[in-house]
């Protein structure tokens, strides 16, 4: 007995002794600071440094500090300009360098510094296209990359907006260094172009176009993307040593500085305005400096890709490829890695725990092995009991793994769509019957906000309920609420919230579940309306009755005509139900298919044209044609197809409801670019096309939207024109203009006496249309072709576009030998 109380002594006293060693050699660890920084109830002072002078290009950062995002990160901010007083530019990569600033705004000249020796790391990606671009005059003679060694190209010593144009020349297997440098402090403007000083210069934000269209000039644009170069822009940056010094810092700033982004990308006016009044108040140029920013905020919401992209996104690989070019056209000396060039919040952390922990690693190695020896005993003692504990762990597991699977099966399986979000809405998880109502994956639902599926009546009021539940002023929700769908179809849903706690992280998130009631709402409305008739009914009849004595027979004879009243009243309840659903199920499968078959009509004539391109390609190099200038011609006539096809799918997507903004456009040149797309085929089917009118006049609106229509007319024409006789393929095309009084359509003459309408005539010899088919031409899927030859929308998509978007009116009549197509716009000023 007294040697068992001495064995269960000695396992206790080695026990505490064991216990109180790691303690004290843990506790250092428990007792330090965090990564070096310390709590403080002082703000922290931070200076950041743009790269030009004060405009909408850093509007994000300006409503970080004036919307108080800065400050509620504990940040005080100074936000320098990139112009000192003496009108010297400050370049960004030296401030950080040298200290006089904590950030900075930079791009392809960040990785240039740090080649240079400076240790600067990349904190986020604002601009997630490059805002560097090329300008010409329209008519300069420019159809491929190769042209610009010829033309006068305006190229500067050390010029970092000439980076991207050196790497579109290396990719043509162009020399890129072939070139006469000009002055690096050269200033050039759109006046450059205008007076011909130069035929091709760089610019930045597309302040050329602005200032050239300021004077009422037409540009063409080269844009880097658009040959496979894919440089970031405008990026925000800070030192290595403070990275590594105050990593949450930066974490903090970093998160009030996107916060910052997302509020001025969804108020541009309101930043233009403020920015003017706070910097250029006191100038001459504050109203030219409203106008500018607000043209400027345009180009940056392309820019930052939002709310399509995430602000502050970064992908390594484009970095990476911009290393690349970099490294190929000389300009760093060697390859840069993107592991040590972008700041990771998450990585830093863990670096820092490392960092300390290896400190101690050796003291703790030694305690180790002083203590082994004295547990070897006693781990031998439990080795039976730990296997016990293995065992019982694994089957633990395995009951957690199968209730983790009961649980998601019944996540997903549930009939009501449900999803889970933060604090500001964001969906962390979604349920696939939540997939199912509004039409995206589930992937795609947990890079959404749940306001984002809200109908736009139902918006504002949504997000004030849900600050509501999140302020704990109210403790669940429930209600009706209208949602829209991805195919912008709207349905009524029945919406219960509540708060739920987050076990891991100890905060709130919110289970919201949506029951699909649209079939109960129209069958709730539809009751209302029956009912009020029904009662309408009953009150004029009880109406007649007062000026009548009834008996007993005429009372009988009313319950009857009551209970047929009640019968007739369900019937037609029901028939109203049924009517209401089945036309709802109606419209959503037409919309749908319509806007395929859209799409697929869209892309057959283009198709067909690529097919002759690519036959006649084949055929000049089977024949020893082929030369520079007939492929350098054939393969921009197919980046023209194949440009408007991907411009397609954009403009059906927003068919329903189509964008507010236009641009004027000259008609003249928009039928030259249908005739240069049609070429092949008219060529292959003999097609001969005259041109009358020459009309110089502009239209304002959808550009794309108008070509879509009169190409749709054109390819009718050219398809009817194909399968007649030689002598009858031509197609002729007429543009005039005229006054309200010389239409047929009642319009008002305008007393300044210029034309108000302008007149297309596209007329063919190809027989006309059948008799049977002349009532019915602009209906949907009514088409005259063989059957898989046409899906019967084009014209009436012309004539939607048409009547929709230019105000205008499409017409046809009947000639001796063919068909004439009017198409009659006004001319807006």
């Amino acid at each position: 007995m007294i040697h068992l109380m001495y064995r269960l002594n000695k396992q206790i006293i080695c026990r505490c002794m064991g216990l109180f060693i790691l303690m004290a050699c843990l506790s250092p660890i428990l007792s330090m600071p965090v990564f070096g920084e310390t709590a403080s109830s002082l703000p922290d002072e931070v200076v950041l440094q743009l790269r030009w002078e004060h405009q909408f290009q850093f509007a994000g950062y300006y409503a970080a500090l004036w919307q108080g995002y800065y400050d509620a990160e504990g940040l005080e901010v100074e936000i320098k300009s990139g112009i000192d007083q003496e009108g010297n530019v400050i370049l960004a990569p030296e401030a950080v360098s040298s200290g006089d600033a904590d950030f900075a705004v930079g791009g392809v000249d960040i990785l240039l510094a740090i080649d240079q020796g400076a240790d600067l790391r990349i904190v986020s990606t604002i601009f997630q296209r490059s805002p560097v671009a090329y300008y010409m005059l329209k008519d300069a003679p420019f159809n491929s990359i190769y042209d610009l060694t010829r033309l006068e190209t305006a190229r500067r010593e050390h010029d970092l907006l000439d980076i991207e144009l050196q790497a579109m020349l290396l990719d043509e297997g162009i020399d890129p260094t072939r070139y006469q440098a000009l002055p690096k402090n050269l200033v050039l403007s759109f006046e450059d172009l205008k007076n011909g000083t130069y035929d091709v210069i760089p610019g930045y934000l597309d302040t050329i176009s602005y200032q050239a269209h300021q004077q009422d000039y037409e540009l063409k644009k080269i844009k880097p993307i658009n040959y496979g170069v894919d440089f970031y822009g405008d990026s925000l940056f800070t030192s290595n040593a403070l990275a590594k010094d105050r990593p949450k810092l930066i974490e903090r700033f970093r998160k009030a500085t996107l916060k910052g982004w997302a509020y001025a990308l969804e108020h541009p006016q309101e930043m233009a305005q403020r920015i003017a009044d706070t910097f250029y108040s006191d100038s001459e140029m504050h109203d030219y400096y409203v106008e500018f920013n607000t043209f400027q905020a345009q180009q940056v919401l392309e820019l930052t890709l939002y709310p399509v992209v995430e602000i502050g996104n970064m992908n390594p690989y484009r970095w990476a490829n911009m290393i690349d070019y970099l490294y190929n056209l000389k300009l760093i000396n060697k390859p840069l890695t993107t592991e040590r060039l972008l700041f990771d919040y998450r990585l830093i952390q863990q670096e820092k725990s490392s960092f300390y922990i290896r400190i101690y690693q050796s003291v703790l190695v030694a305690i180790a092995i002083a203590t082994l020896f004295g547990y070897i005993w006693y781990m031998n003692r439990k080795t039976v009991q730990l296997q016990s504990e293995i065992e019982f762990r694994k089957e633990t597991e395995q009951r957690i793994s199968l209730s983790h699977d009961r649980y998601q099966r019944m996540f997903d399986s549930s009939f009501l769509g449900i999803t889970v979000t933060d604090r500001n809405g964001n969906i962390l998880q979604a349920n696939s019957k939540w997939a199912e109502m509004t039409g995206y994956a589930q992937d795609q639902l947990t890079k959404m906000s749940i306001f984002d599926i809200l109908s736009p009546q139902s918006k504002t009021e949504g997000k004030q309920i849900f600050k509501k539940l999140r302020d704990g002023q109210v403790q669940e929700i429930e209600l009706e609420r209208l949602y829209r769908t991805k195919f912008k179809e709207e349905f009524w849903g029945h919406l219960y919230m509540t708060a739920v706690r987050d076990p891991e992280t100890m905060e709130d998130n919110y289970l919201g579940m949506v029951h699909d009631i649209t079939e109960k709402k129209i069958q709730r409305e539809t009751a209302e309306r029956a009912e009020k008739r029904f009662r309408r009914i009953v009150q004029d009849l009880a109406s007649e009755m007062e000026t009548i004595k009834p008996d007993g027979a005429f009372i009988e004879q009313l319950e009857q005509i009551n209970l047929e009243l009640e019968r007739l009243y369900k019937r037609e309840l029901e028939d109203n139900m049924k009517k209401e659903a089945l036309i709802i199920h109606q419209a959503r499968q037409a919309a749908m298919g319509e806007m395929v078959g859209n799409i697929a009509h869209q892309w057959r004539q283009p198709l067909n044209n690529l097919g002759l391109i690519i036959t006649n390609l084949m055929d000049a190099y089977r024949f020893d044609e082929l030369d520079d200038v007939l492929m350098n011609e054939t393969c921009n006539r197919a980046r023209l197809l194949m440009r408007q096809m991907s411009e397609t799918i954009d403009d059906f997507q927003d068919f329903l409801s189509p964008s507010l903004s236009s641009e004027s456009f000259h008609v003249e040149q928009t039928l030259d670019m249908i005739l240069e797309l049609l070429k092949d085929n008219l060529k292959f089917n003999k097609i001969k096309i005259i041109r009358h009118g020459h009309i110089d006049t502009e239209l304002r609106g959808q550009k794309n939207q108008f070509s879509q229509a009169v190409f749709n007319i054109i390819s009718n024409a050219v398809d009817a024109v194909k399968s007649s006789q030689p002598s009858n393929r031509t197609l002729i095309i007429k543009t005039s203009t005229a006054h309200g009084d010389q239409l047929d359509t009642g319009a008002y003459q305008d007393p300044s006496n210029k034309p108000k309408y302008l007149i297309i005539e596209i007329t063919d010899h190809a027989g006309g249309i059948p008799e049977k088919a002349v009532d019915k031409i602009f209906e949907p899927y009514f088409t005259t072709k063989s059957k898989g030859e046409g899906t019967g929308l084009g014209l009436y998509i012309t004539k939607s576009i048409i009547e929709n978007s230019f105000n205008g009116y499409v017409n046809f009549h009947l000639t001796e030998t063919g068909t004439q197509f009017t198409i009659t716009l006004p001319i807006k000023e």
